[in-house]
């Protein structure tokens, strides 16, 4: 009761000493106007100009002095409102409030934290998929070389990027597990601080965020299995056009021993063929002397 009526005393007094100022500095201003114009050689009609001019211009001046004035008073007693016994600033509400602060603080990180999870295992999921293409295509073209080894390049460059991928999406895993023990323990210390609300939110918002990772993850635990898959396919596709392509070098070695021996075969059965008949021939010669003689 005592500070409304100290309130309503305070404003009288500040509208009187205003009023009071106010008809002071009319009566300064008057005595100091009638004697400059005393002075001066005017007319009656020029020096009742003058006088309003003058008094104008000091009530002007009053109002506003009277409004800043009363605008500083206002803003004081709107100071006023708040009270040190004010339920506001109790330590335990103090407590609750910087509770439901830390929980949003956290629950942002949690957000971030679970979007750049979901976004890299995205990313890994796809350039999975795309490795899984390129064998599947390595594996049709098995014997043309040059497109072969076209496809081994990509193959090459698309694991270079899934490395560099899962290198940051470890990075990120080990930053959720951080972020999870954050947004226990902030809930803890809201539950504890009296802020049931906040706790309750904050552990819905874990609970979702880690069913979410987990889906993601499971994408690519199923992307994962798939290229296992795929890169098994491929090795014993490789092995076996390795293989045949061993046995066809060695039936084409073995051929072409075999041609080799022909041709060697042929070519002493041909040498002997032509001594034989280089002797019959010296043979006949011979013959042909005894009988002339």
């Amino acid at each position: 009761m005592a500070a409304p009526v100290l309130k309503c005393l305070m404003k009288y007094i500040h509208t009187f000493r205003i009023h009071a100022q106010k008809l002071s500095r009319c009566a300064v201003f008057h005595i100091r106007a009638n004697g400059v114009l005393s002075q001066k050689d005017l007319s009656c009609a020029s020096k009742g100009i003058v006088r309003c001019f003058v008094l104008s211009a000091v009530g002007l001046t009053t109002d506003a002095s009277a409004t800043s004035a009363s605008s500083i008073g206002q803003a004081g007693s709107h100071k006023l409102d708040f009270e040190p016994n004010d339920p506001r600033l109790r330590s335990h509400e103090c407590l609750k409030n910087a509770a439901g602060l830390s929980v949003d603080s956290t629950s942002a990180v949690l957000s971030q934290t679970v979007y750049a999870v979901t976004k890299i295992e995205k990313e890994y999921v796809e350039l999975v998929n795309v490795l899984i293409v390129l064998i599947e295509y390595q594996l049709q073209v098995l014997g043309h070389a040059a497109e072969e080894e076209r496809i081994g390049d990509l193959i090459v460059e698309t694991r270079h990027e899934i490395n560099k991928v899962k290198q940051r999406k470890e990075d990120l895993r080990l930053l959720f597990s951080s972020v999870e023990k954050l947004a226990d323990a902030s809930a803890e210390v809201a539950f504890a601080a009296g802020a049931a609300y906040a706790s309750t939110s904050a552990g819905e918002r874990l609970y979702s965020a880690q069913q979410e990772v987990k889906r993601v993850q499971s994408e690519s635990e199923e992307v994962e299995q798939r290229l296992h898959e795929a890169q098994a396919r491929s090795v014993e596709a490789l092995s076996q056009h390795e293989e045949q392509r061993q046995t066809a070098l060695k039936r084409a070695e073995q051929e072409r021993h075999s041609a080799e021996e022909s041709l060697a075969a042929e070519k002493t059965s041909s040498d002997t063929q032509t001594s034989s008949s280089e002797q019959f021939t010296g043979d006949s010669v011979a013959d042909d002397d005894l009988s002339e003689k």
